[in-house]
């Protein structure tokens, strides 16, 4: 090996050799992280990091043939992540190294998110020159937007927005934009006495969370409708034909990164959906969370998972606004603020509204 060393150093010089070798090490970081996330969902999508989470070990032979795999590319791809360290392999044997365990943890939810919006990445450059539109010609995995958003939802969103309910008197509840049915879940694990709803306009992830509903033993405490949470607002009798839920029977909305989806061409479509529910429910209370946009100086600063959240949402034409703007919203709307509590740090704001 030295001497091969030695024999490069002889060709190109002892300066332009070690230029070479970092820049190589450099650019191998944004490569490698590319290829090895994309290695880490086929794993994540095809049910391995959850079968190896349980049994502590996979025979990848057995687990091809139960899954209908092609064994071939399962082999290459584990030995890829073997080589960077990720896994280890031994034979057909695989376990996971203290990497993956890592990521199979709290920085799991940011990889499911991820691969929700991996179409709209893939279709990045078709987007660019306009020969694309988001929504038409593009779309996200809505079901891993759920999966995804719950999971990173469990570790501050909920217990913040669990205690909001809690503190003020919520006992029938209307989870607006459920998701996989996440917060639902939550509530009825660690809030005596409520009864939830949750509502969601996506088909594939209100099956989604009815299926988690029925896996959790939980199907008979709760219920998820499909439908337009703006359809709430529509006349009794068409509300009863959607099969949406009847206001009168709910005392506490609850909706967590949902109302920035309707941004994008302005405020007017939340300011309204705020107002009129008042009108419609004078009593009821609204506990939201949702994004409060950072500092661009703050993020260049501290460029956390934020920038890659803004970029997908900027994509996919959802506005993110500060925490200024949501209260100029809520004045618009006529709905007072009760209590609210902002995190900086992850850009993330939460308000008990009336």
């Amino acid at each position: 090996m030295l001497k091969q060393i030695l024999e490069v150093i002889r060709l190109v010089g002892l300066g332009r050799a070690i230029r070479m070798k970092k820049r190589h090490e450099q650019g191998l970081v944004p490569l490698r992280g590319y290829t090895a996330t994309r290695c880490f969902w086929a794993l994540l999508q095809c049910g391995l990091w959850d079968q190896m989470q349980q049994s502590g070990q996979i025979d990848i032979g057995a687990f091809a043939s139960r899954q209908g795999l092609d064994v071939a590319v399962l082999r290459a791809v584990c030995r890829y992540l073997d080589g960077i360290g990720w896994v280890r392999l031994e034979g057909d044997v695989l376990r996971a190294q203290a990497a993956v365990e890592t990521l199979l943890a709290e920085p799991r939810g940011l990889f499911e998110l991820g691969y929700a919006y991996e179409p709209v990445m893939n279709a990045l450059d078709k987007l660019l020159a306009g020969e694309a539109t988001f929504g038409k010609d593009v779309q996200r995995r809505t079901d891993w937007v759920g999966i995804g958003s719950g999971r990173l939802c469990q570790q501050l969103p909920y217990p913040v927005l669990g205690s909001l309910v809690a503190r003020h008197g919520g006992r029938r509840v209307l989870d607006l934009g459920c998701g996989d049915g996440a917060f639902v879940i939550w509530m009825l694990r660690n809030l005596a006495g409520v009864e939830v709803t949750g509502l969601d306009l996506d088909a594939p992830t209100v099956d989604l969370a009815c299926r988690r509903l029925r896996e959790e033993g939980l199907a008979q405490r709760a219920r998820i409708v499909r439908g337009d949470m703006f359809d709430l607002l529509d006349p009794a009798e068409k509300r009863s034909e959607a099969g949406l839920p009847e206001l009168s029977e709910i005392d506490t909305v609850t909706i967590c990164d949902t109302f920035h989806e309707y941004l994008w061409d302005g405020e007017t479509p939340v300011v309204e959906f705020l107002r009129k529910l008042k009108q419609r429910r004078p009593g009821i209370t609204v506990v939201m969370g949702d994004f409060c946009v950072q500092d661009e100086q703050w993020l260049r600063r501290h460029p956390i998972a934020s920038l890659e959240h803004h970029l997908w949402h900027d994509l996919t034409r959802q506005r993110l606004i500060s925490e200024s703007q949501w209260r100029q919203v809520f004045r618009q709307a006529g709905v007072e603020v009760v209590e609210s509590r902002v995190f900086d740090l992850i850009g993330h704001g939460y308000f008990v509204l009336r």
